[in-house]
Parts: C-alpha cells; sequence; structure tokens
C-alpha cells in the first residue's frame, strides 16, 4: 500500500473519529502497531492494510442534529 492510500486511511479514521484502540481490536493488531502504521514507522502484511480499509470504509457515523421541539 502507498503512501497517499496510508495517509487517506488516517483522514478518514479521523473524519469518522475512529481511534486506534477501536480500529486495533476491530483488525486484530495492537494499538501501538496501528500508530506507527498511521506514522510511516511499520509496515503490515497487505491482508492486515485490506482490513484496516474495509472497517474505515463500512463504520457506520451519525450526526445529531438539534431540532426545535414545538
Amino acid at each position: 500500500m502507498h503512501f497517499d492510500e496510508v495517509r487517506q486511511m488516517k483522514e478518514d479514521a479521523k473524519r469518522k473519529e475512529i481511534t486506534n484502540k477501536e480500529l486495533a481490536e476491530n483488525v486484530g493488531l495492537s494499538v501501538s502497531m496501528i500508530s506507527k502504521i498511521f506514522n510511516y514507522k511499520a509496515s503490515t502484511s497487505e491482508h492486515n492494510l485490506a482490513k484496516m480499509k474495509h472497517y474505515i470504509k463500512t463504520k457506520q457515523t451519525y450526526i445529531w442534529v438539534k431540532m426545535p421541539v414545538n
């Protein structure tokens, strides 16, 4: 996986408010390994990167909207 793809995953995870701990638990890696991957200090298998990408992409996000009640 290229530098740009890892950067995009990191940005998407941040936008969806996915913590490294949440991602690690769902992908099966340690929190420190997720951090190292996102900081370009370590690499992992394509399989693990694909699992990370899939989790980030399919994670549902919800937006709470304030609405006046009459």
